[in-house]
């Protein structure tokens, strides 16, 4: 079964969803230089607050969009599907802003250190709903596999955050105000003008029938996105009673960095791994693909992770101030924690495939729980490393879990050797970086840089790949190559010859 379908479609979300989600590190250098290091840990976290209600708002109908998509255009009622969708997403911003208001103030005041902190969280929820919205009118491109257009919307969104917050925080001086209010105008501006365009053609529409089918599939699924922004939220929530919004500040630096493996990867992934495989569940070949796609996931996080972890030690010296320094080594640390996380946007849709969405909410309320724990009785004691040391705990369960659940629910057979030995590389490269990683530049790049990139040879020369495996290989590079220069002619043979000997075209 070709691959080659889903590569370029991951490849294509990667750009967009890339333009879309790495303007919070593009961002980063804005932040850093214009506000105090205690108020970067309290706008980062107003936005691990964000997170968690951008979950509750969505209430799990991004994926069940994708999942009946076909079935409604199939029918002719897109619109309706789309908008139960919408509606949902309104009612989840409703409840989930007034149980904000209502409850919550007290707790996040003390999380923030303000006295009043009714504004920022009105200001958070605003925000939080325009961007489900916005997402829910990105995610119809999704599933009508328009990679494109994704692209498209996802770049002109990440570009007007950019001016957005240029404007309010490096010319009008705004501070933390500033940076909500520019993400409230440029995710309401992206709805209103995303809907313009697609609702007239579509037509708008819900019924209850639909509204029942998309909340029975997607609710349940609530329950794991939630775990997830829990386990990354809470440390920081820990983080800012027992030690400071200083350590969060660090903290939430470090975090970026490693979601950019994330934004590059998992993501992209995750967008365009779901419908491939729902496209082709009756191909007797799918299960042997599933796996060797599992195996291409882990050898394409160990090179992603590889690059951003060098690529941290030469950038983040330049682009925030020397109290920022420790994120690097958040960053190593936090990476085991990205790898789950690749680990279940493979695993969760095994569960989903047989619509087993339950199981994965009810592994996701154990881990939760697990994290909760942990924060408790790690974060006051060993404060950040405790933090991450949670995480990754936390996340690993968390994959592992739904990973065997999954198995059982859809078997495959997995390639353990040879994503151990994946593994093991990476694992290895990590060693050198953490021994390394103050040495001088050229003495890094002799010690991490130059076996990082051997590694690759290794693997091809050592048998790692199948023949079919290593054709692709040499096809993609021989591509690449051609694509910057052009083969030299060859010269005409002459008549007589070229009747002897034989010919290379098919």
């Amino acid at each position: 079964m070709d691959l080659k379908a889903l590569g370029r479609n991951t490849l294509i979300y990667a750009v967009g969803n890339i333009g879309l989600r790495a303007v919070a590190f593009l961002l980063i250098p804005l932040y850093a230089h214009l506000l105090s290091q205690p108020d970067f840990g309290m706008l980062y976290t107003i936005f691990f607050t964000m997170q968690i209600m951008l979950v509750l708002m969505n209430l799990g109908v991004r994926e069940s969009l994708v999942r009946f998509a076909s079935e409604a255009g199939r029918a002719g009622r897109m619109g309706t599907l789309l908008g139960s969708c919408l509606l949902v997403n309104l009612a989840g911003g409703a409840l989930v802003t007034g149980a904000a208001m209502a409850f919550l103030l007290p707790f996040l005041g003390g999380l923030l250190h303000v006295e009043n902190p009714g504004r920022y969280v009105l200001l958070a929820s605003a925000i939080t709903l325009a961007q489900v919205l916005t997402n829910q009118m990105l995610n119809y491109f999704r599933a009508i596999n328009s990679a494109l257009r994704f692209m498209a919307a996802g770049l002109c969104v990440a570009v007007a955050l950019v001016i957005a917050n240029v404007l309010l925080l490096g010319v009008f001086h705004m501070g933390i105000i500033g940076a909500l209010v520019a993400q409230l105008i440029v995710y309401g501006l992206a709805f209103a003008v995303l809907a313009a365009l697609i609702l007239p053609r579509l037509g708008l529409g819900a019924s209850r029938q639909v509204l029942r089918q998309v909340l029975a599939f997607g609710s349940p699924l609530v329950l794991s996105e939630f775990a997830w922004s829990v386990m990354i939220a809470v440390p920081a929530y820990f983080l800012s009673y027992h030690v400071g919004l200083a350590e969060v500040a660090t903290y939430s630096l470090g975090v970026r960095l490693a979601q950019v493996v994330t934004i590059v990867l998992i993501l992209p992934f995750q967008l365009a791994y779901a419908p491939y495989v729902f496209a082709h569940l009756d191909n007797a070949a799918i299960r042997q693909s599933m796996s060797r796609v599992l195996t291409y996931l882990v050898l394409a996080f160990g090179a992603v992770a590889f690059a951003v972890l060098t690529g941290s030690r030469f950038l983040v010296p330049l682009i925030v101030p020397a109290g920022y320094s420790g994120a690097v080594l958040v960053l190593l640390m936090m990476l085991p924690a990205v790898g789950f996380e690749a680990l279940y946007a493979f695993s969760s849709t095994l569960l989903l495939i047989r619509r087993r969405s339950r199981v994965a909410g009810g592994l996701a309320v154990l881990a939760g729980g697990i994290s909760l724990g942990l924060n408790l009785a790690l974060v006051p004691a060993f404060g950040l490393y405790g933090a991450i040391l949670v995480v990754n705990l936390a996340t690993g369960f968390m994959a592992l879990a739904v990973l065997i659940a999954g198995l059982r629910t859809y078997p495959l057979r997995l390639e353990v050797k040879r994503m151990t030995v994946g593994l093991a590389a990476f694992a290895g490269l990590g060693l050198l970086f953490l021994a390394a990683r103050e040495a001088s530049p050229p003495a890094f790049i002799a010690a991490v840089v130059l076996p990082g990139l051997a590694v690759p040879v290794l693997l091809y020369v050592s048998g790692f790949f199948d023949p079919s495996e290593k054709r692709g290989i040499r096809d993609v590079l021989g591509r690449k190559i051609s694509f910057w220069r052009r083969p030299a002619a060859r010269p005409a043979l002459p008549s007589r010859l070229a009747q002897v000997l034989p010919s290379d075209r098919v």
